[in-house]
């Protein structure tokens, strides 16, 4: 189970820093932040995609959630999240100012809804093969 939810983990990371250097491209051409990046952003920038990580934790549980648990546990997740990254965006200048924050906040949304639909369709693909095999495994019990 713990082998899972790391690989899940560094999945997730992945996707999180990919849109992490999306964002980043979107922000430089709407505020005109400069042409060049510094090397410490790539640093800052895996950091930032670890915290977003880490709020993931929520959703660690040794039995399966209910809906109802999942839903709740997304609510929080969103509002951590938010919390971290801004503070974290903040603290190394990722944004600055109100409309900055506004934007920032709204990407992170928009990241972390990102993330999700392709998780999302990652687990539709999953479930399809799944019940594809079940079926055929079904017709070879039946074949038998």
């Amino acid at each position: 189970m713990f082998r899972n939810q790391f690989e899940d983990f560094v999945r997730r990371f992945l996707l999180t820093y990919g849109f992490t250097m999306l964002a980043t491209l979107f922000f430089c051409v709407v505020f005109q932040l400069g042409e060049t990046l510094e090397v410490a952003f790539l640093g800052q920038a895996i950091l930032f995609s670890i915290c977003a990580n880490l709020v993931s934790l929520v959703y660690f549980s040794r039995h399966e959630l209910s809906e109802k648990e999942w839903l709740v546990r997304t609510g929080i997740h969103t509002i951590l999240l938010e919390i971290v990254l801004l503070t974290f965006g903040h603290w190394c200048n990722m944004w600055n100012g109100l409309v900055q924050g506004i934007v920032f906040f709204v990407v992170v949304l928009l990241v972390d809804a990102g993330v999700s639909l392709l998780e999302y369709g990652q687990n539709v693909a999953m479930a399809r093969d799944v019940n594809l095999r079940l079926k055929e495994r079904r017709e070879q019990n039946m074949a038998h």
